[in-house]
């Protein structure tokens, strides 16, 4: 295949403070399924809009996340508006580092305040 950049989006990007975001993606292999994710807002800001839009989060976070990696954030869009950060404190079972998220998986969020 091509070894060029891949471009983000204006929202992902600006969201990052970037006019634009190169990465270079990098196939994993297979990934152990997590059965349960520990994650935290980022920010108080974060937690806010959580708190505001618990249901759709809820409804939506599988459709955009399917891969987590202990101590890294990843956004999730609500609504196509707000853009929620999430911290990955904890994966289980215990020893992963990176876990494929599915159905069943639990999500415990940690208030943040």
């Amino acid at each position: 295949g091509e070894d060029g950049p891949v471009t983000g989006s204006g929202t992902f990007t600006s969201r990052l403070c970037a006019r634009s975001l190169h990465v270079r993606p990098e196939a994993l292999g297979r990934t152990a399924a997590a059965e349960r994710v520990m994650v935290r807002p980022v920010t108080v800001d974060d937690w806010e809009v959580l708190s505001l839009s618990a249901g759709y989060f809820e409804e939506s976070m599988l459709a955009q996340v399917r891969v987590v990696q202990r101590g890294r954030w990843f956004p999730v869009y609500l609504r196509g508006q707000a853009v929620l950060r999430l911290l990955v404190l904890d994966v289980l079972p215990a020893g992963l580092d990176v876990a494929r998220l599915s159905h069943g998986v639990e999500i415990v969020v940690e208030p943040r305040e």
